[in-house]
């Protein structure tokens, strides 16, 4: 069997039954791996060629999308010993790219409004919404794509939206702020489409937002290296820089325990150091102008 066939006939629905992350696996299917190994048998896909697929992957994408691929590949292959189309998964053996996690970057306030409003002049209003509405939400990029019009509720005034699957397999509700009601309300609604940020295929959501994400941070004027879950640690920063607390960060990014949000608690050390600066200018010019009295 065709390395295309299996995936598109086989893998596929069987993803769509059991994996919440099926459309991310659609996506770098579509985009990357059937047009790279599509018209191969399964059983003529060698562990050197997928190697030297993912040595050519790492010159454009971060070794952490790159390692999303191999898993990917190793699932395919390993489905396919199951079913009897395969001899032995040619991803044993080949080891992933050294991630770095603790990269962070926020966005500033400038860079934040020439964000909305290259989102606002894109040619694509779902996905530029769906940017927007992330940066108000804070959830993360599959959350946000796999959002429904049946989720979002109104009840006395306020909005929420449910989301039944999150990371950690726990369903949650997502307090939904003006700003974000506003996006919600200037989207154009798609017949016989379920998601609030529909895509090109009919009834699906968008399949891959980054080359419009991409358009959007160059016309903004923010560097490429720029990444859309960069989008969220955003967030946690807006949040421990006007006020929040670590527990308010956990909260909001709906983190499955507190080390998780411990990675910005230099967003709060710094934050503190303020305050502190701020009380010691308060009690100097208190003394000075009962000394002058």
């Amino acid at each position: 069997m065709k390395f295309e066939e299996f995936t598109l006939t086989l893998y596929l629905p069987h993803a769509k039954a059991n994996k919440r992350s099926a459309n991310s696996d659609e996506a770098k299917l579509r985009m990357y791996l059937i047009p790279a190994f599509g018209k191969l048998e399964l059983a003529k896909i060698t562990t050197q060629a997928i190697q030297r697929y993912q040595n050519k992957l790492i010159v454009t994408l971060s070794p952490a999308t790159a390692n999303r691929h191999l898993s990917l590949l190793h699932r395919l292959f390993v489905l396919a010993e199951q079913w009897g189309y395969a001899d032995k998964n040619p991803c044993r053996g080949i080891n992933k790219f050294k991630e770095n996690n603790k990269r962070q970057r926020f966005l500033s306030d400038n860079e934040i409004r020439a964000l909305f409003v290259a989102a606002d002049e894109d040619e694509n209003q779902y996905a530029a919404a769906y940017v927007k509405f992330l940066l108000l939400t804070g959830v993360r990029r599959s959350e946000g794509l796999a959002a429904k019009w049946s989720d979002i509720q109104v009840v006395a005034g306020q909005a929420s939206w449910y989301i039944p699957h999150t990371k950690s397999g726990r369903s949650r509700y997502v307090i939904l702020n003006a700003m974000a009601i506003n996006i919600l309300e200037g989207i154009d609604r798609v017949a016989d489409n379920p998601y609030v940020f529909p895509g090109k295929i009919v009834g699906n959501p968008i399949n891959n937002p980054i080359k419009a994400f991409k358009r959007m941070i160059k016309k903004a004027g923010i560097e490429s290296s720029f990444r859309l879950h960069d989008i969220r640690h955003t967030v946690a920063s807006l949040i421990i820089n006007n006020g929040g607390t670590l527990y308010d960060v956990q909260a909001t990014l709906a983190h499955a325990n507190a080390k998780m949000s411990e990675r910005y608690a230099h967003l709060s050390s710094e934050r503190m150091r303020d305050t502190s600066y701020n009380l010691s200018t308060v009690v100097a010019e208190a003394i000075t102008f009962s000394v002058k009295k």
